[in-house]
């Protein structure tokens, strides 16, 4: 059959399946076995879930469109302490809806990597003077790249210094 043609790997994260409730098989060709079958079953959602819950886990992320399985895993796990949190939803562009998942996940302990986001974009920032009058000079200076291309004890007189102008 075309199955046994195809090059299967094993998952490099552990993956459940709905169709038994169970995580994958490691082996390639209890792969090919499981997926020639995969059609054949019915669709256990809930106990799938409740089985990933006992087993450990909390977080559970949605990679697919609209979100629509997040209110299914938080009813499946009702009362118990579990995260839902969809990668793609209907009202919100896909880059919004990331950064609303990543951010959710930050605040719920996962360390997130955000660098592939921003690796082939500029990044604008407000000036010193806009972040002053909203108190984030700190932040500011925090988060400064080339810090040391700034003049701060211009910043710290009240007469900022930007580098490259009139100087």
């Amino acid at each position: 059959s075309e199955v046994q043609q195809l090059d299967m790997r094993s998952p490099e994260l552990p993956t459940w399946t709905c169709s038994d409730s169970r995580l994958l098989p490691d082996d390639a060709a209890q792969l090919r076995q499981w997926s020639v079958g995969l059609f054949e079953k019915p669709i256990q959602f809930r106990a799938t879930v409740e089985r990933m819950h006992e087993a450990g886990a909390r977080i559970f992320v949605e990679v697919g469109p609209k979100g629509s399985l997040v209110p299914l895993v938080s009813e499946c796990l009702s009362g118990r302490s579990h995260l839902a949190v969809p990668v793609n939803v209907a009202n919100r562009s896909g880059i919004t809806q990331i950064h609303h998942m990543l951010a959710t996940l930050f605040c719920a302990g996962v360390n997130v990597n955000t660098a592939p986001l921003y690796s082939n974009r500029r990044i604008e920032t407000c000036d010193l003077q806009m972040a002053k009058q909203l108190q984030f000079a700190d932040d500011y200076r925090f988060h400064c790249q080339g810090e040391s291309d700034y003049d701060w004890q211009s910043y710290e007189s009240e007469t900022p210094h930007y580098p490259g102008a009139g100087d």
